[in-house]
């Protein structure tokens, strides 16, 4: 059964009758397509609402019954400082925007601690510990990102394959039935974990991608490939179970001048 977009964006708002609210449930478990327009639906239902672009109703319903889940209100604050501050500037007390001073590094400040007195030993001291530096995130943390690195070479079109791998689609909330949220238990993890993202662009690659828990970087990876599909296009990962730990994490990327973010959890 199909449903029509704006049937999907009443349901998303909690605005359909009981009768057509369990045809959507019912179909939704056994329905990838259904799912997939469901990821869209929302994603344009966030936009719509930044944008103020909803009527004064389905604004009242976005926030009343949308906006129940912490994910969702992460995702939609995340995504409002996105599209309101332009990269690289930030307010002042009075409402201007003026560039942010780039943070000086640990090394820059050792060089300045010889400077002028002693440049040479300056230079020897931050070239020494510039490659110290890069010694011990070779050694400390080179393993994890190689491990992540090398799983994500793997062709993953065919999804079929990894059936008994844990799963999870964090493009947005999308409802299952009245609430949930985009979350995976930590204790029923498989050794790797699938991560599909869907997308409505047409893309061959993502330049860069970053996976972030809390605030900390757990892993950059570059030239992500994009999947095609019937909808657009998907972005696919693999993790190894070992690198979640139980927590809030978040992936990041851009597509042109967009930048997207993607919230799930470990608990």
């Amino acid at each position: 059964m199909k449903f029509e977009e704006s049937e999907l964006r009443q349901y998303l708002l909690k605005n359909l009758s009981d009768e057509r609210t369990e045809k959507i449930d019912l179909q939704f478990f056994d329905d990838d397509e259904l799912e997939t327009s469901l990821i869209l639906a929302e994603e344009d239902l966030i936009e719509n609402y930044i944008d103020g672009t909803l009527s004064s109703p389905e604004r009242e319903l976005f926030q009343k019954n949308f906006l129940v889940s912490k994910h969702r209100r992460e995702h939609l604050e995340l995504l409002t400082q996105l599209k309101n501050k332009p990269s690289g500037l930030t307010e002042n007390t009075a409402g201007t925007s003026e560039a942010v001073e780039k943070p000086i590094s640990f090394i820059e400040k050792l060089a300045k601690i010889f400077q002028p007195k002693f440049p040479q030993v300056a230079a020897f001291a931050t070239l020494a510990l510039a490659f110290a530096v890069f010694g011990w995130w070779f050694i400390g943390l080179g393993g994890q990102t190689t491990e992540i690195a090398a799983l994500n070479k793997k062709d993953l079109s065919d999804l079929k394959t990894f059936q008994k791998s844990s799963n999870l689609n964090i493009s947005s909330d999308v409802m299952r039935g009245n609430n949930s949220e985009q979350n995976l238990q930590k204790d029923l993890l498989t050794e790797n974990v699938i991560i599909r993202i869907v997308l409505r662009e047409n893309l061959e690659t993502i330049p860069a991608l970053e996976i972030y828990r809390g605030e900390t970087l757990v892993e950059t990876l570059k030239n992500v490939r994009v999947y095609k599909t019937q909808y657009g296009s998907d972005i696919r990962l693999i993790l190894p179970a070992s690198s979640l730990e139980k927590g809030s994490y978040r992936i990041e990327f851009r597509v042109e001048d967009r930048q997207k973010s993607y919230n799930f959890s470990v608990q």
